[in-house]
């Protein structure tokens, strides 16, 4: 089985700490473009189910994908594979975060540890939920599936799978509509990575 994860299209701007949290907003028109450029570039690729997390962005992104597909298929919301919780942080800016939060501040500045945002999650936290969304998955008689989700899914999903702590995983920088394929092998029981961060059919439209 072959699971290709998508990170949505660009989004409209929300000036907080990470820019990619939980403000629940649109794809811009370029992230619109990025998605059906996405879908065109799938086409020959016969999924069996499409699945997106439950913010707008990712289903949008998802839906130019289906456009694209000869089968009638539905899209699957799973909150599993929504963007990492940022807890108190979602909806503050970098600003007000480091003037409030001076020593978690610090911490996310350095990225040198797995840390937790405050009532919110960590990257372990984000891969636990992702690995059990992919067990269910597996479990099906799918040979194709396509995941619509977020950078920070893709950054921790990946660094599990290639041995990169949790702590590295912002070394990894998805593009928006960028192709990550994980390749899931029933006779050994195992995930591998196949492909990472697949931009070609963006082009010109590359953005992060």
């Amino acid at each position: 089985m072959k699971i290709y994860l998508v990170r949505h299209g660009k989004k409209e701007q929300e000036i907080t700490l990470n820019d990619d949290g939980y403000p629940d907003m649109e794809l811009t028109e370029l992230g619109k473009l990025q998605a059906e450029k996405t879908g065109l570039w799938l086409s020959n690729i016969k999924f069996d189910a499409v699945y997106a997390s439950d913010l707008k962005r990712t289903v949008q992104t998802a839906m130019g994908i289906t456009e694209h597909q000869h089968n009638d298929l539905d899209i699957m919301v799973d909150t599993r594979i929504k963007e990492i919780n940022m807890g108190v942080f979602h909806y503050m800016s970098p600003i007000e975060v480091e003037k409030k939060h001076p020593e978690f501040y610090s911490v996310f500045k350095k990225r040198d540890t797995d840390f937790t945002y405050l009532e919110g999650e960590s990257g372990a936290d984000v891969t636990h939920r992702v690995i059990n969304f992919l067990n269910d998955v597996v479990k099906q008689s799918y040979e194709n599936v396509c995941v619509a989700t977020h950078g920070g899914v893709i950054r921790s999903i990946v660094s599990h799978f290639i041995g990169l702590d949790q702590k590295d995983r912002f070394k990894i920088v998805p593009y928006n509509c960028g192709i990550t394929v994980i390749e899931y092998q029933r006779d050994s029981v195992q995930f591998r990575v196949c492909s990472v961060n697949e931009g070609l059919h963006l082009r010109d439209m590359l953005t992060t």
